[in-house]
């Protein structure tokens, strides 16, 4: 098995919007000295993003995504990593970003929300996106739950039926838990437990650094250890002070509400999913950690991440297991001839041997900027080959309204179930002869 590390980062903004001056790299674990060991997939989610009408409005139609993610985005852009899928269900969202060398090796991703009952908690509720990654399957989840002190019963109840009622069309993982590796973050919204501490207690232990005193009366540990919500997943306890609830802009906790650690990280590994082929699964979480820096004061939040290595299929394992892990398993012919702008355009590819069971007539491929930066960003499409056979060239057609701008340019065969198949050399759009 090979290692893959993985960094998830969640964030309650209170309906702000990211100051100008707002620099995510140390957010997002990112520093000089740390280039060459970067993570191998990001997993951002954030909870209470602005809902004014004007603000969601540039959120969906121009920028394509709410500007907290953008402005970790702007950072990634920098480390080679690309956007495979974003979530968003009203105020809150989830993204996942991996490395561009790991892109051959997504499979099968797949983006679901479950929203709760208006009558219950309003805008409530869990977005994920799922996915393979070198043959292993994995999870990621952010949930906003229901807020304030005595409403843990709902919390419970959130949480199941977000198990319960989220639902995903792979056969092999159609729920949360039945995945090999799980993420599990968000504004979880516990509290310590009622007529417990007040405000002015939990202050004065947080100073006197007594967090074990404070989380002994912690609701999330309670309801795990009594198996009433969350015991499927596993923690480590925070070692850092509560993060909600701040006055904006400052160290100080607001007095309104009593300080509580809201925003926590959960996993879980499926750790003998392969057991009947002598292989067994594993992960190490490490750096459970909030940011307190000033400059990630301006939400009543702070914001927390974590740190993980799981294990994944090497290649050598996979072969010998039969896993799909590694591809493409579509090969672009080399183009010997320029592209052109607005003249339609024919290329070839090939299927590997036993390649065509993974492929469908709902297959595309899309023509990409060299460098993009996410899946969502082709600029126009061909339908891929209803031909599955591996012996046999398969042709295409990129149509003339497809070519309308140059630049430099890939092909990105794209399956009808979201696994990314191949993607070609670059090559250069130019003005034809005609031009």
């Amino acid at each position: 098995m090979d290692p893959i590390k993985i960094y998830a980062m969640t964030w309650n903004t209170n309906a702000q919007y990211p100051p100008p001056e707002l620099d995510c790299s140390k957010l997002l674990g990112i520093n000089d000295g740390n280039l060459n060991d970067l993570p191998d997939i990001y997993c951002l989610g954030f909870q209470e993003l602005s809902l004014r009408l004007d603000n969601y409005v540039l959120d969906s139609m121009l920028y394509g995504e709410d500007t907290w993610t953008q402005a970790c985005r702007n950072v990634l852009n920098r480390h080679d990593y690309v956007k495979i899928r974003s979530q968003r269900l009203l105020g809150f969202s989830i993204s996942i970003f991996v490395k561009r060398q790991h892109l051959l090796h997504v499979r099968d991703i797949e983006a679901q929300y479950t929203r709760m009952s208006f009558m219950e908690s309003g805008l409530k509720g869990a977005v994920s996106v799922r996915m393979k990654f070198y043959g292993v399957s994995i999870c990621f989840v952010n949930t906003h739950l229901c807020a304030h002190d005595h409403l843990l019963p709902v919390r419970i109840k959130e949480y199941n039926t977000i198990i319960e009622t989220h639902n995903y069309s792979e056969e092999d993982t159609p729920k949360i838990l039945y995945h090999d590796y799980i993420f599990w973050m968000g504004d979880l919204n516990f509290r310590l437990a009622q007529d417990t501490f007040d405000h002015e207690q939990i202050v004065e232990s947080v100073k006197n650094g007594e967090f074990g005193r404070l989380l002994g009366k912690d609701q999330l540990t309670l309801v795990r250890r009594e198996e009433q919500a969350f015991h499927e997943l596993s923690e480590k306890l925070p070692n850092f002070a509560p993060t909600y609830k701040f006055v904006i802009g400052t160290e100080d906790y607001d007095k309104k509400r009593r300080p509580a650690w809201t925003d926590r990280i959960l996993f879980r590994v499926n750790s003998y999913n392969y057991e009947d082929d002598n292989v067994e699964l594993s992960l190490e979480a490490k750096n459970y950690q909030s940011h307190k820096d000033e400059i990630y004061r301006c939400s009543d939040h702070i914001p927390v991440s974590q740190e993980f290595v799981i294990s994944v299929f090497s290649k050598e394992l996979s072969k010998k297991k039969h896993v799909d892990a590694y591809g493409p398993v579509i090969r672009f012919h080399s183009f010997n001839e320029p592209w052109y702008l607005h003249e339609d355009r024919q290329f070839y590819y090939d299927v590997q041997t036993n390649g065509g069971r993974f492929l469908s007539n709902w297959d595309w491929i899309g023509l990409y900027k060299e460098h993009f930066t996410s899946l969502d960003e082709y600029k126009g499409y061909a339908w891929a080959s209803p031909c599955r056979r591996a012996n046999l060239a398969k042709t295409v057609w990129m149509s003339d309204n497809v070519l309308n701008i140059q630049g430099r340019f890939v092909l990105v065969y794209v399956s009808a179930k979201n696994s990314i198949f191949g993607m070609s050399d670059p090559f250069d759009v130019i003005p034809g002869t005609l031009m």
